[in-house]
């Protein structure tokens, strides 16, 4: 993720929390993303700037749909309880992604957190 590039050789991955666990303790399946180590290690406990966030939209959802799309009623479940205006019906990549913009924006807003860009 945040790169664009492909993560093809091993031990230079991370597993980031897209919402820095340090700042919202969540594990959630849609908060774990693919990283570069190097990349990973400068994000830190930053969260990703909105227009960040945006720009990786495609790869995001791209990577949700790859790990999840055969199985996941995890998935969903994880993020209807967690992230805002969720419903347990939905099964929607977008609407997921739309739900983490919208408490990406609310943790910034009631935490200060830095951003990372």
């Amino acid at each position: 993720m945040w790169s664009g590039k492909n993560l093809n050789r091993a031990g230079q991955y991370a597993v980031d929390h897209a919402i820095p666990f340090a700042r919202w303790p969540n594990n959630d399946l849609w908060n774990l993303l693919p990283s570069n180590s190097q990349i990973n290690l400068k994000k830190s406990d930053k969260l990703p700037s909105a227009l960040k966030l945006n720009n990786c939209r495609a790869e995001i959802i791209h990577w949700w749909q790859s790990a999840w799309q055969d199985d996941g009623a995890e998935f969903f479940t994880q993020a209807m309880f967690a992230l805002p205006m969720l419903s347990k019906q939905n099964r929607s990549f977008d609407d997921v992604f739309e739900a983490f913009s919208i408490q990406r924006d609310r943790l910034r807003d009631l935490q200060q957190l830095a951003e990372w860009y």
